[in-house]
């Protein structure tokens, strides 16, 4: 998925360090990077916010709000129909 996104969304550049570290990871790993590029990001007095949309899954928002992002006042908003059945 990584490769993907790095070869076919317009604008979207993904560093080398981050593909090396996805390799042969799932989902968790990628929601460790960008956990923690949020907390670095949160650090700048002039974000207001961060949207997190995911390509597949709207539950991983959630698992993100479920994971300690609520100590930075995170909420979980799924619209209606879009969550995935276990």
């Amino acid at each position: 998925m990584v490769e993907y996104l790095n070869k076919n969304l317009p604008g979207i550049f993904i560093p080398t360090r981050v593909k090396e570290r996805m390799k042969g990871k799932d989902v968790g790993e990628g929601i460790k990077i960008s956990r923690e590029l949020i907390d670095k990001i949160n650090k700048y007095k002039e974000v207001a916010g961060i949207h997190i949309f995911p390509l597949r899954d709207m539950n991983l928002v959630c698992l993100h709000v479920s994971m300690g992002m609520t100590e930075v006042g995170a909420r979980c908003i799924v619209p209606m129909g879009k969550t995935k059945e276990k």
